[in-house]
């Protein structure tokens, strides 16, 4: 899947095909989602998240919408496109747990 598609697609269907990706396809997206959201550094922005994950509630929607706060500051088009800013905080959390995973099972 390209990023336009994952851009253009519902979140209904997006979800499920986000589960299936590979770590480095996240990425990559996580990176062109960045970039058009204005950042410049996506481990910036990744470590952003890996530092706000343990202080969120696990309430979904205030989950999100204290994440998606966290990151505006640093992608200067975030407010103006705050569909794409979701479809990049869940892509983050997804590759976040992937790499937890996967460093925990590698012990």
């Amino acid at each position: 899947m390209k990023t336009l598609e994952l851009i253009r697609t519902p979140e209904a269907q997006l979800v499920p095909a986000l589960k299936d990706m590979k770590l480095k396809e996240l990425e990559k997206h996580g990176q062109n989602l960045v970039r058009l959201l204005g950042g410049e550094d996506y481990r910036l922005v990744l470590r952003t998240v890996i530092k706000i994950l343990p202080t969120l509630t696990q309430e979904p929607k205030a989950r999100f919408e204290h994440l998606n706060s966290a990151l505006t500051p640093l992608l200067f088009k975030a407010d103006a496109q705050p569909e794409l800013l979701a479809k990049l905080s869940i892509i983050l959390t997804l590759v976040v747990r992937l790499k937890f995973t996967a460093i925990h099972d590698n012990r």
